[in-house]
């Protein structure tokens, strides 16, 4: 395996402040003499990783870390053009970047970057190496193709490959890989699928990999690979987050659902009014994709990037651009992606959520709760609004407390309050005390005027 040592070239960012809708901040990011910035992942300390194209439109990987741009070109690579495939990269929580890259001749390879220096993977007996995920630790998930053209798919860690091939299929792929090891990803069976005029056509049913154990993921239960329409179905898992919950999307004839795959359970995740909600990325419980309306197979009325967090579907919309897609959410709930202005140009951008946080002055006094979103603090003290939210708090005391008062965005002393969320971050205090009790006002009255009449 070789390893390859790669000169970073540093090159300054170039920012433009942008106004938002919904409750995020944009900033846009732009590596400067691009013709396009495309960012495809970002971690948890906010690094972003992804790729341009030049004025000859040959396409580079880059991160962004520190306030700079670094270049990546895996040497032996070749620049492909826009018009042909776009390069896959991940970054870690560590700053490692993995994705995968072709050559002179056509073949592909995988790579991973860390600590100055670049690795190309190529797994045994493989025509085509893809990695397709990178989780805290450094292992890989991925796929490759044999020379019949099926895919495998594999995690690589300590050096060597592990084969994973799903029972029953005659394809793998993995997609996500999480920091305890668990994997997502999907098959191809035998006969699922139907031939197209370029050739036979698989559908694929995604699964989870957990403890050895292959699960497939069917939220939308089909005896067959085809409905009684004549449609195709299938299942895609695209995503695995820290806990093991598995984001992707089904669809049985005229029927799409996205889902959310938690220990045994599915729970289905559809934009309100959408006929085609697409959910890809799953990041501590929070899920970005897509939704679509359409008038009719080919023709879309309507296509939009959303988050779903806290309950809720968040509409990502900028003023400068036509349209605008999420690639990557980090824990922290910071969305990294791309838009395309009015004039054609494609930007990439970072996008910081503006939550309402509570903050409780006396968590042992009580607990302040939402009406929306899901605020319980003391337990969960902040969540994301959409702008112009109106938000109720609740002040409940436990026992042998009484509430005493608001501070923040709220005022005054009744148990509610009402905020209407900004493009701005928001605090409320809630104060709790111990429980004092006050003899009524006339008992006061009646004992002032025996402690003045005794003088």
């Amino acid at each position: 395996m070789d390893k390859l040592l790669l000169s970073i070239a540093f090159i300054m960012a170039s920012f433009l402040a942008l106004p938002a809708v919904a409750d995020y901040a944009f900033t846009s990011l732009d590596v400067p003499g691009a013709m396009s910035t495309t960012p495809t992942s970002i971690n948890d300390r906010g690094q972003v990783a992804g790729y341009y194209t030049d004025a000859a439109t040959h396409e580079h990987g880059f991160m962004y870390s520190g306030g700079a741009f670094n270049t990546l070109d895996v040497p032996g690579a070749v620049a492909y053009d826009t018009q042909t495939i776009s390069t896959s990269i991940n970054i870690n929580a560590s700053g490692q970047i993995a994705g995968f890259y072709s050559d002179a001749t056509g073949v592909f390879h995988g790579f991973v970057y860390s600590g100055g220096a670049f690795t190309t993977l190529d797994a045994p007996g493989s025509m085509d190496t893809y990695v397709a995920g990178i989780n805290a630790s450094g292992h890989l998930a991925g796929f490759y193709t044999d020379a019949s053209k099926l895919n495998h798919g594999f995690v690589y860690s300590g050096g060597s490959f592990t084969i994973l091939d799903a029972p029953g299929s005659v394809s793998t792929r993995l997609t996500s890989i999480n920091d305890s090891g668990q994997v997502a990803g999907a098959l191809y069976q035998a006969g699922h699928g139907e031939q197209g005029p370029w050739g036979f056509i698989n559908y694929p049913k995604g699964f989870l990999f957990s403890g050895g154990v292959f699960t497939i993921l069917d939220p939308i239960s089909t005896p067959s690979y085809y409905d009684p329409l004549g449609i195709p179905t299938y299942s895609w898992a695209s995503s695995i987050n820290a806990s093991g919950q598995v984001a992707g999307y089904a669809t049985y004839g005229p029927t799409h659902s996205s889902f959310v795959y938690s220990k045994g359970t599915f729970t289905f995740l559809n934009a309100p009014g959408s006929d085609f909600t697409t959910i890809t990325i799953l990041s501590n419980g929070e899920a970005v994709g897509f939704y679509e309306n359409i008038i009719n197979e080919r023709t879309t009325l309507a296509f939009n990037s959303v988050v779903y967090s806290n309950g809720m579907f968040i509409t990502l919309d900028l003023q400068v651009a036509t349209s605008i897609g999420i690639a990557s959410i980090n824990a922290s709930g910071k969305l990294a992606g791309s838009y395309i202005d009015f004039n054609g140009n494609t930007h990439g951008f970072v996008a910081v959520p503006t939550p309402l946080t509570v903050s409780n002055a006396n968590s042992a006094g009580g607990t302040i709760v939402s009406n929306v979103g899901g605020i319980d603090c003391g337990t969960t003290c902040s969540a994301n609004f959409s702008s112009g939210t109106a938000v109720t708090l609740t002040a409940i005391p436990a026992s042998g407390y009484e509430f005493t008062g608001w501070g923040g965005a709220c005022s005054g002393y009744g148990n509610s309050c009402k905020v209407t969320t900004v493009n701005a971050a928001q605090t409320v205090t809630a104060n709790f005390a111990p429980f004092k009790i006050r003899q009524p006002s006339w008992k006061r009255v009646i004992n002032s005027l025996i402690i003045q009449g005794g003088g």
